[in-house]
């Protein structure tokens, strides 16, 4: 491009408001077009601010991250068992107890992973001076989950989301 045609398109993007230019170099970076993007970042204001404590803002960004993500998996696996024993009285009432049997064990399953999941909140929040019934209230999740009787664990589903909710809570 020639000096005339950079001057022609940064006076388009000089146009832009800091929020719509954002919104366009989010959308040059996803088609992997970073010269694009790195111009229009050439265009963005710089400013500069008094601002709290980096790491007090870094933390309240972590933990409501970590609420968003226990919460979606918390209401996911509550989807899933609410499905699953509707299919599972379907099945039965119509006489398929294969079906039935299936979707039991999947029922099960999400009674697993509920029951893990509220027991990794309050390890980690334990570990982390976090209090778990904020993380429940950001959530949408009133109380920590009951099952119907006695679910087997599941190790793998542990294991998977330990990891990423600890590095959230810190």
């Amino acid at each position: 491009m020639t000096t005339s045609q950079d001057h022609r398109v940064s006076k388009l993007y000089d146009a832009l408001t800091s929020k719509e230019k954002g919104a366009a170099v989010f959308a040059c970076l996803m088609r992997f077009d970073t010269t694009t993007a790195d111009r229009i970042i050439a265009t963005v204001p710089t400013r500069t601010y008094r601002t709290l404590d980096l790491d007090y803002g870094d933390r309240l960004s972590r933990l409501s991250d970590m609420s968003s993500f226990w919460g979606l998996h918390h209401w996911r696996e509550m989807t899933v068992m609410t499905a699953a024993m509707a299919l599972m009285c379907r099945a039965w009432q119509t006489g398929n107890d294969d079906l039935g049997e299936q979707t039991f064990e999947g029922f099960q399953k999400a009674q697993a992973h509920l029951v893990a999941l509220d027991a990794m909140l309050e390890d980690i929040c334990a570990e982390n001076g976090v209090d778990p019934e904020a993380v429940r209230m950001m959530a949408g999740v009133p109380d920590t989950f009951t099952p119907i009787g006695e679910p087997p664990p599941d190790p793998d589903f542990d294991s998977e989301f330990r990891g990423i909710l600890s590095t959230l809570a810190r």
